[in-house]
């Protein structure tokens, strides 16, 4: 029954597969990739087990008619949007916020505008608008959100052995972060770690450094993994006041701002 039910739906779930199966290979957390995976099964065969016990009440369903057609697109533009959405871990922010305001905001208005589908079912088209309105309503939220943002950050400078040689010089610790574009443990660092107010009061007494791995092909990338011993990202290096590294502080992974904080001190303070 489960492989002739995936093989009738694969056409139909195969974008959201898709950016689900990107989404869990770029988390690399394998028990994670099980549970999504688990729960999409479970949401494809839990309506037929329900059929199959209640089958005496089907009669009570509503009867089939075009209204229909309407709910098999907002499911369609539904997929489209989740597919659009797992993409999040190899696509920049920038890039991330367009595409997915495009797609609600196309969504939405496709709906309202240009689906004349159950029109005549009063119910399912008072639905169909209040859906179609939210779509139009988050896409413009989330487009002018991403644009209008003016929060105060850490400012962060490109790796060169000339800054280490300046902050040296001026007795100031460095904290370098490897990370890469696909790395989901580097975009929480970004949006909690390094976005909390109480680690960007360090700037300025704490010199902050990137280094973009994501193209572990290049020359420099390969260079700069072997001189500090790069093994995965996110890896967050902490270079003291004299020039060298403190290795104890090493971080691998997501930390919090509370642990983070406490090694800023330490780095301070030696």
């Amino acid at each position: 029954m489960g492989i002739t039910m995936g093989i009738v739906a694969a056409p139909c779930i195969g974008p959201f597969v898709l950016g689900l199966l990107t989404y869990v290979a770029a988390k690399g957390e394998p028990f994670t990739g099980f549970i999504m995976f688990f729960f999409l099964a479970l949401g494809l065969g839990l309506p037929y087990l329900i059929l199959g016990t209640f089958s005496s009440k089907i009669t009570a369903l509503p009867r089939s008619g075009e209204w229909m057609i309407g709910v098999r697109r907002i499911f369609g533009f539904v997929l489209i949007i989740m597919a659009v959405y797992f993409l999040d871990p190899v696509l920049d922010k920038a890039t991330y916020n367009l595409l997915f305001s495009l797609c609600l905001f196309i969504s939405g208005t496709w709906l309202i505008v240009f689906d004349r589908s159950g029109i005549n079912a009063r119910g399912f088209h008072i639905i169909k608008s209040i859906v179609a309105i939210l779509m139009i309503v988050v896409a413009t939220w989330s487009f002018v959100s991403s644009r209008t943002s003016h929060k105060e950050e850490i400012q962060w400078r490109q790796y060169s052995e000339g800054l280490l040689q300046q902050a040296r010089a001026d007795s100031k610790p460095v904290v370098i972060d490897f990370y890469a574009d696909w790395c989901i443990p580097c975009k929480e660092l970004d949006s909690i770690t390094y976005a909390n107010q109480s680690v960007i009061q360090y700037d300025g007494r704490v010199i902050f450094v990137k280094v973009d791995l994501t193209n572990d092909k290049s020359p420099f990338v390969q260079r700069i993994k072997k001189k500090y011993h790069i093994k995965g990202v996110p890896t967050v290096v902490f270079i003291g006041k004299d020039g060298k590294e403190i290795e104890h502080l090493r971080l691998i992974g997501f930390e919090g701002p509370e642990g983070f904080i406490k090694r800023l001190d330490e780095a301070l303070s030696g």
